[in-house]
């Protein structure tokens, strides 16, 4: 426990080193730092009789500051030699920049076929839209489809279906970039109703996981243009500090929900009245690092076979080595708590796919990489701005690689070709002067 702690507060000495450095809490290296403090001490608050190692901190510890030299020195890197851009006002974008009206109309056809989307998934399983007339019917639903999801009973999805739920990954990321760029009250409403359809999709699969991609990937597009447009984060003031408590407070409550619908039984307000924070949503919302702990404790470390790329791109693996994906990335759960867990963060992946000293030096360039593309976006190079909302994404959905999934890596590549495209004209008329 003593190790833990002093691990997280070591985390803050880099944190604030990060920060002071960059002058930006929006900067790669900062919100990764920061984002592992506050993923390593809840555990330590709220569940600290479960933590009998301070294994993952440590490691973890390690990680964070080599993403903080990594990312600080490839910003200061790319800044060498550049000249300073003049910075837009907020919500003002630079003339070869998607104009706000087609940024609109690219997020309302995202969410169309986000939408179509949930109707032609619900076929493919042998449902119509509207036996889903309620929250009742769509617990029945929900309950089924975790049966199917774990006996493999479930029909395999099909081309159309993924490319359609890449959509529902683009349309967060494009409403990040309108809720930056927002001129007026329909603008942030059109804005955040891109989450809505992986809300749907969580309720009729009971996987939480579809609402945190959204909001993962909402994010990535909303820190990603802030740094495009100069908007630098100087201090967390307490709104900030307020949507962040309230984030957790929401993901305890879809826990539950998810929970509760995966039974097939619609929640009620008896079902909240009789305790949201239960020891199986402990275990899921804190069990990743701990689980961690157990197997970086246990595991052979020094003769590791690395997959390369089996757990960080599953999807690309799977497609070259079919077969090769299990489901949920990790068959064997390790006991945490009074419960069982198979997530150990995105560092399993790293090591089990790279060894243990080849994960460092993958994060170390990595990171590099990330604070280079920090200060490009800053210089308005278009075809960098996908690179820096990819590692946002990679940051934040931080239980496993968000690589892993192939409708990501589409959305993530299409949101970076809808910014080069837009900035392809101002090139052009720059070389025929």
């Amino acid at each position: 426990m003593l190790t833990s702690v002093v691990a997280v507060a070591l985390m803050g000495v880099v944190g604030a080193a990060a920060k002071r450095l960059s002058g930006d809490w929006v900067h790669p290296a900062v919100v990764f730092v920061f984002l592992w403090i506050v993923a390593c001490g809840f555990p330590i608050v709220v569940v600290p009789e479960y933590i009998s190692s301070g294994s993952a901190a440590l490691w973890i510890l390690l990680n964070v500051s080599l993403v903080a030299v990594g990312g600080i020195t490839g910003s200061r890197f790319a800044k060498r030699g550049r000249r300073r851009h003049p910075q837009p006002e907020r919500g003002v974008a630079p003339g070869h920049l998607l104009s706000n009206h087609l940024l609109r109309i690219a997020v309302i056809a995202c969410l169309c076929g986000a939408g179509l989307h949930i109707v032609l998934w619900l076929r493919m399983q042998g449902f119509n839209i509207d036996e889903v007339g309620s929250l009742e019917d769509a617990a029945i639903v929900a309950s089924r489809m975790s049966v199917q999801r774990y006996s493999a009973a479930g029909q395999a999805t099909t081309l159309l279906l993924q490319l359609l739920l890449s959509l529902s990954l683009l349309g967060p990321l494009l409403g990040g970039t309108l809720f930056v760029r927002r001129q007026g009250a329909l603008d942030t409403a059109l804005a955040l109703s891109t989450m809505s359809p992986c809300l749907v999709l969580f309720v009729m699969q009971s996987t939480r996981s579809s609402v945190l991609y959204s909001a993962v990937m909402w994010m990535a597009g909303y820190m990603s243009t802030r740094v495009w447009c100069g908007m630098k984060g100087a201090r967390v003031n307490a709104r900030v500090l307020g949507i962040g408590v309230l984030f957790v407070l929401f993901s305890l409550f879809l826990t539950r929900v998810g929970d509760l619908l995966r039974l097939g039984s619609a929640p009620t307000a008896g079902d909240m009245e009789a305790g949201v924070f239960t020891d199986r949503v402990k275990v899921i919302m804190f069990g990743h690092i701990l689980a961690f702990s157990t197997w970086f404790d246990s595991a052979d470390l020094m003769n590791i076979n690395p997959a390369v790329g089996r757990h960080t791109v599953a999807g690309l693996f799977e497609a070259v080595s079919p077969g090769s994906r299990a489901s949920g990335v990790y068959t064997e759960p390790v006991p945490v708590g009074p419960g069982f867990s198979n997530v150990f963060t995105i560092f399993r992946g790293l090591i089990d796919d790279f060894t243990l000293f080849g994960s460092l030096a993958v994060v170390l360039v990595v990171s590099f990489c990330a604070g280079v593309a920090y200060r490009r976006v800053q210089q308005h190079e278009a075809h960098w701005i996908g690179a820096l909302a990819g590692f946002y994404a990679l940051t934040l959905w931080y239980v496993v690689s968000i690589f892993n999934y192939n409708s990501v890596l589409l959305a993530l590549t299409t949101y970076s070709v809808i910014w080069m495209a837009q900035q392809r004209p101002r090139r052009v008329a720059a070389w025929a002067r």
